[in-house]
C-alpha cells in the first residue's frame, strides 16, 4: 500500500506540474548560495507534500541570451546520490560552457 500511495502521489505532483512550476523554482532556489548552482532535497526536506518521500536534485544552468534553464530529477530518497549529482553537475556545467561560448 505504501508504493501505491507513493505512485500516487508522484502522479498527482506531474500532473500539476506546470501549475507547480514557478512554485517549485522559488522553492528550491530561494535559499541557494551564490554560485551553487544546484540544490538536493531529501524526503520531507522537500517543500511539497506529494514528494516527501522522494529526493529532488534540481540544478540551474546560463542559456544563451542571459536565460536560465534548470533541470530537475526526482527519484526514491535511496538513489545513487553520487552518480545523479555528478550526472547533474557535468550537464549544468557543459550548458554553462557553451551558453559562455555563444
Amino acid at each position: 500500500f505504501r508504493q501505491v500511495r507513493r505512485v500516487l502521489g508522484l502522479t498527482d505532483f506531474f500532473d500539476h506540474f506546470d501549475e507547480l512550476f514557478d512554485r517549485i523554482q522559488e522553492a528550491f532556489f530561494r535559499e541557494l548560495d551564490e554560485g551553487a548552482g544546484f540544490r538536493i532535497s531529501i524526503g520531507r526536506e522537500n517543500p511539497f507534500r506529494n514528494i516527501q518521500d522522494e529526493t529532488v536534485i534540481v540544478a540551474q544552468y546560463r542559456l544563451p541570451g542571459r536565460y536560465e534553464g534548470s533541470m530537475t530529477i526526482i527519484g526514491p530518497i535511496r538513489m545513487d546520490y553520487r552518480k545523479n549529482i555528478g550526472l547533474v553537475s557535468y550537464t549544468a556545467e557543459a550548458l554553462n560552457k557553451r551558453a559562455n561560448h555563444e
